[in-house]
């Protein structure tokens, strides 16, 4: 009998060191419980999905986006350069920023996921396409600040080089206004 519990006492141990060496958090695992064994599938946690789609937004100033996880009680981190930090609110993205995000519950990590988030210059104008009967001043805005506008009336594509517009574009013969919406970490906006 005492080298029954010595034979018994070996095969835990050695059952026991197998478990630990193949990862408990990431594959199933073994549970020794007396003489029975009980298996247990590790917990697995969804990685945060953002509020809105990855892309690019015309917007006035910032763009918010929110992230969230299916799995109940998980803790979101977050990066937008080099190190994460936990998630508490929502972000105010204001400018191209690229989100590296992942879950944690119980020890527990989702995947990383990566979103690219892209802002473009939202401009205004004070007068819509259409036939005039006299002439018209075109004024144009863009909420956010550092925004340069380049435009063209002969309906060709601007440029940085093109017209820059400061206060009103007088049009009194037949036109095709475009612009060019330029701001620094920002994309190119065409209107």
């Amino acid at each position: 009998m005492k080298g029954m519990t010595a034979m018994k006492k070996r095969i835990m141990s050695v059952l026991l060191a197998a478990v630990i060496s193949a990862g408990v958090f990431s594959a199933p695992v073994q549970e020794l419980t007396g003489s029975t064994s009980v298996a247990m599938a590790a917990e697995s946690v969804s990685a945060p999905t953002p509020s809105r789609k990855a892309g690019t937004y015309s917007v006035a100033s910032s763009l918010s986006v929110k992230l969230t996880t299916s799995t109940s009680g998980a803790e979101i981190y977050y990066s937008t350069g080099s190190s994460y930090v936990r998630y508490t609110k929502a972000l105010k993205l204001t400018k191209n920023t690229t989100i590296k995000c992942y879950s944690v519950k119980n020890g527990v990590k989702s995947s990383v996921k990566t979103y690219k988030f892209k802002l473009a210059p939202k401009v205004t104008s004070s007068e819509s396409e259409g036939t005039y009967d006299q002439p018209v001043t075109v004024k144009l805005s863009a909420k956010a600040s550092g925004v340069k506008l380049y435009y063209t009336l002969d309906g060709s594509k601007p440029t940085t080089d093109s017209k820059r517009y400061s206060n009103g574009i007088k049009i009194s013969r037949s036109a095709t206004l475009r612009v060019l919406a330029v701001k620094s970490g920002w994309n190119k906006k065409y209107y």
